[in-house]
């Protein structure tokens, strides 16, 4: 796995926690008051929390005063400064003096790109004590969390089915690409240089021809 998609993977998978909140009162210098903030049309109060993986903006529904919203605000390629929501809902009891969101809805400025909804939630199920063995192996080739990600730009490959799980942006580290306009499929780009009409990566030392290139990757937004 990628440094930038184990970075992209924590961090989602600790704004999804519900141990996030409990964490955050076992250190009370990790949270920080803001003034209200705004989704949608209401405007819910909020704090901020500092984690071993970011900063999360927690909005609170000021009925129930269970969390609402929990916020990043990310660098979206191509909306630019954006808020990353999960929307949390149908809340329930799970046992234990404790209550579990059913379904949590991931928005991106207002626009649901991934739902999840629990059917059940059982407390402290046996699982086996090697359920998670990680051989030698695997340990020895992992790679650390990136202390950068382009966390958007990971999220919406992975979604599309399409991420090359690489540290680089545009392109794996073993393979050379050749990039080309979605409108020049025939072309064999060289030089790397942007591309008019694609906005990848193309133009400069550019020739038709009816031979494919060795290896193309097309990116369209």
């Amino acid at each position: 796995m990628s440094g930038i998609r184990l970075a992209a993977h924590l961090r989602e998978r600790e704004r999804a926690s519900p141990r996030l909140l409990a964490r955050a009162l076992e250190d009370p210098q990790s949270i920080a008051a803001l003034p209200d903030q705004q989704v949608g049309q209401l405007s819910l109060p909020a704090v901020a929390i500092k984690t071993r993986v970011g900063t999360f903006t927690v909005l609170f529904d000021r009925t129930t005063n269970l969390p609402a919203v929990v916020r990043t605000r990310d660098d979206d390629n191509v909306y630019g400064d954006s808020n990353y929501d999960l929307i949390l809902s149908d809340w329930k009891d799970v046992g234990g003096g404790a209550k579990r969101a059913h379904t949590l809805s991931f928005q991106l400025n207002g626009v649901e790109v991934q739902r999840l909804i629990l059917k059940q939630v059982t407390l402290d199920a046996p699982i086996p004590p090697d359920t998670f063995a990680v051989s030698e192996e695997v340990k020895a080739k992992a790679k650390t969390a990136a202390s950068e990600a382009p966390h958007q730009w990971v999220l919406r490959r992975i979604f599309l089915g399409r991420f090359l799980d690489s540290d680089k942006i545009y392109y794996p580290e073993t393979i050379d690409f050749a990039y080309c306009s979605p409108h020049r499929r025939t072309s064999a780009c060289r030089s790397g240089a942007p591309c008019a009409s694609s906005g990848i990566g193309c133009g400069g030392d550019e020739g038709v021809t009816d031979q494919p290139p060795v290896q193309k990757i097309v990116g369209v937004w």
